[in-house]
């Protein structure tokens, strides 16, 4: 699903693309090939932008099989779906054509199914302090009227406001303290339940943006603070940390697990103001716990190899990241999506990180207090966390923790393997961790 950027009605720019409308390829190979030529939902050369897709991919659902569309950018929200077995493509109830099911401005809808096919769509009008939602239970032919879903929520164009940016005539884009690239309050929305879900967003209410959330109930109930929940409130993430949080993704495992991956804006060490990927996840969404990692073994410079940015006349250093930012699951793990400049250009980067793994065998001959598993650690140096007989421990960078870790992991990869050298390998490996054990033992402890 493509389209460019909104039609731009000020000064006109040497290299500015027009939008062209709202168009669709096809894939039937999973992506292999792609149709050559588009079919055109929409061509209005205006605001058909900020579009979202979804399927229906839950076998007991009604619908399944289904595709939907959503889009708008300070336009009214559109709605296109397409259904099994058709090429053609057609909007809510009777309508051969995408459906307009919000009339007022909508900006940059989300779109989500949940395992009854029920249908959420959730978006956010810049320079405004609510959510909207709507719902459909008949798979797009109708929708429940829209209801503010959060109130007195942060926009980050109203907190971070450049010159103009409130000028409702105005096309200014808001700029962290520090960055040079536009930034925005966006919704993403996972379902979650038979037919509930749960939307996140970067909120601007305090000094720093802070990634908040909110959960609809199987029940249709709207759960917690009517403002939102911040994702990081229960690990005590410190409010006043110097860093921004934004640009959030939601997605949820098989097994319920939610994930939610977004950017992390701040001061480096290096006296640049660099960019990571953290991930957030809960297995309990009731605990309202999450557990947070960094996904990138380093930030990465917004600066380097920056395009400029769509833009007004008077924003001629505006820069572009993108919202070029997705998560989505395979199985029990979390696939992301982001931009990064590492190689010294804008290229989208992936990683896969786990959320749980099938506990591994104990080494023969090592009681169970003696096995190690290592739940978390630091890219290069080795430091991080491992359980032992059920608890966690500190492991610092280096040192003989790390190398007997080491030791004990080779021992693991060797453990299935019947060749008599195998056990070789075995004794020398317990040989080793024996020695380290001792050598340790005259100058210092091995915990």
């Amino acid at each position: 699903l493509v389209a460019e950027p909104d039609k731009w009605t000020g000064p006109a720019f040497p290299q500015d693309i027009i939008s062209q409308g709202m168009f669709v390829f096809n894939s039937t190979d999973g992506g292999a090939s792609w149709s050559p030529i588009p079919v055109p939902l929409e061509q209005r050369q205006a605001g058909d932008d900020k579009q979202w897709a979804t399927a229906d991919n839950n076998p007991s659902s009604k619908f399944h099989g289904t595709v939907y569309a959503v889009w708008g950018a300070n336009t009214p929200l559109w709605f296109a779906r397409k259904l099994p077995g058709e090429n053609g493509w057609i909007g809510a109830g009777t309508d051969s054509s995408p459906t307009a099911i919000f009339e007022d401005a909508a900006f940059a809808p989300a779109i989500c199914v949940s395992g009854d096919g029920t249908i959420h769509i959730a978006w956010h009008v810049p320079q405004s302090e609510v959510i909207f939602y709507m719902s459909s239970s008949d798979g797009g032919k109708t929708f429940s009227d829209p209801e503010l879903c959060v109130e007195g929520m942060g926009d980050i164009d109203e907190k971070f406001a450049t010159p103009d940016v409130l000028d409702p005539l105005s096309s200014n884009f808001a700029t962290f303290p520090g960055g040079t690239f536009r930034v925005m309050t966006l919704v993403s929305i996972a379902p979650i339940g038979q037919s509930g879900c749960i939307i996140a967003w970067a909120d601007a209410r305090d000094a720093f943006t802070r990634i908040y959330y909110r959960v609809r109930s199987d029940t249709g109930t709207w759960l917690g603070d009517d403002s939102g929940t911040p994702l990081l409130g229960k690990i005590g993430f410190p409010d006043t940390t110097e860093v921004q949080h934004f640009h959030p993704q939601l997605a949820v495992t098989p097994n319920g697990t939610i994930g939610c991956a977004f950017y992390e804006f701040g001061l480096s060490r290096d006296g640049r103001f660099r960019i990571d990927v953290r991930l957030a996840s809960s297995a309990v969404l009731a605990d309202g716990f999450f557990f947070l990692v960094t996904v990138t073994e380093k930030p990465w410079d917004p600066l380097v190899d920056a395009p400029f940015s769509h833009g007004p006349p008077d924003q001629p250093n505006l820069t572009f990241i993108g919202e070029y930012f997705g998560l989505d699951t395979s199985d029990e793990d979390f696939c992301v999506l982001w931009t990064d400049t590492r190689t010294g250009h804008q290229e989208l980067w992936f990683s896969r990180v786990a959320t749980s793994r099938v506990a591994p065998r104990r080494p023969p001959r090592l009681q169970p207090g003696l096995v190690g598993q290592l739940i978390g650690g630091v890219a290069v140096d080795g430091g991080g966390w491992v359980i032992l007989d059920g608890y966690p421990h500190p492991i610092p960078p280096s040192g003989p923790v790390t190398e007997i870790l080491q030791l004990l992991a080779a021992n693991a990869l060797i453990e299935g393997v019947s060749e008599p050298a195998a056990r070789q390998i075995e004794r020398m490996i317990f040989r080793t961790i024996a020695d380290i054990a001792a050598r340790e033992g005259r100058g210092g402890e091995v915990p």
